[in-house]
């Protein structure tokens, strides 16, 4: 008779999953850097952060087991995931973005960026008050007359276009250094040109078409609509801007024109002021409290 101790036999016990080297980025936003992790580690981090209960792969985001006995369909996410997370971005916003490519990491792109983004200005503002703007005005001392364009201004609107002559004016006036540029257009081009921004409806085609002048860049554009077109139009110029709290950009727009005139265009009506003297008043105060 056997009297040995009954015992259940131990099932066989499933051999250990290989596991495949997986290839990770080597440097994942956020400073986190992951690598081949240990058999009960989550991911090694460079930065002292907060702990992950997520595993951390490079590319797509499911169950995938790390280990026969641990982690056994655990959920898995990906490092773009882990760092919007992280970053407290939603889910739908989550899809919403643009997917960034593997060798980019994660690409942050809440919406497409403006091409005029980096050139709108600031929120204008008068550095002096308004009531003092005539005062200003009549302080105005300007090294270059400018009675001879006030004068023809009247002739200018009834032939609807400038002549070379009256553009060479303008040119050195404004800017007397680089006036000899306007030399290099002919004079059939220079009537046709400012003809057209006479004429025209669209308040960018009335800047900017002004601008294929030789010569002719947006603050002389702005001078020419400022004197001889019928509506209003400030005149752009270091002072002017520095006396609304505005930096010369690196580059004008029309973004960038469009909100100054609708600007100086608000202050004079409020003031009841024609523009030639509030353009005096910005110059003026700039002048006297600008530092070189």
């Amino acid at each position: 008779i056997w009297t040995g101790q009954l015992t259940r036999p131990r099932p066989p016990q499933p051999a250990p999953l290989a596991r495949t080297p997986r290839r990770y980025p080597s440097t994942a936003p956020g400073g986190l850097r992951t690598a081949n992790p240990p058999r009960f580690a989550h991911a090694v981090q460079e930065r002292r952060r907060p702990a992950i209960p997520f595993h951390v792969c490079s590319r797509g985001a499911g169950t995938r087991p790390r280990h026969p006995h641990t982690h056994q369909g655990k959920k898995t996410r990906t490092v773009r995931q882990l760092y919007r997370t992280a970053r407290g971005i939603s889910a739908s916003e989550q899809r919403r973005r643009t997917p960034a490519y593997p060798e980019q990491g994660f690409l942050d792109t809440r919406e497409p960026p403006s091409r005029y983004s980096a050139v709108m200005p600031k929120k204008m503002k008068l550095r002096f008050l308004e009531s003092k703007i005539k005062q200003w005005a009549q302080k105005y001392e300007y090294p270059r007359e400018e009675t001879t364009l006030i004068e023809i201004r009247a002739d200018v609107q009834k032939a609807g276009c400038l002549t070379k002559e009256q553009l060479r004016l303008v040119a050195r006036w404004k800017a007397p250094r680089s006036a000899g540029h306007v030399e290099k257009n002919d004079p059939k081009y220079v009537r046709e040109i400012t003809s057209w921004s006479f004429a025209a409806r669209e308040e960018r085609s009335r800047a900017e078409v002004l601008t294929l002048l030789d010569g002719v860049q947006w603050p002389s554009a702005s001078v020419i609509l400022h004197l001889f077109h019928k509506d209003e139009y400030p005149i752009l110029d270091f002072r002017a801007l520095w006396s609304i709290g505005i930096d010369v950009p690196n580059q004008y727009s029309f973004p960038f024109w469009w909100k100054y005139v609708q600007f100086c265009r608000t202050i004079a009506k409020r003031n009841s002021l024609d523009m030639r003297t509030l353009d005096r008043a910005l110059w003026q105060y700039s002048k006297e409290n600008q530092r070189a």
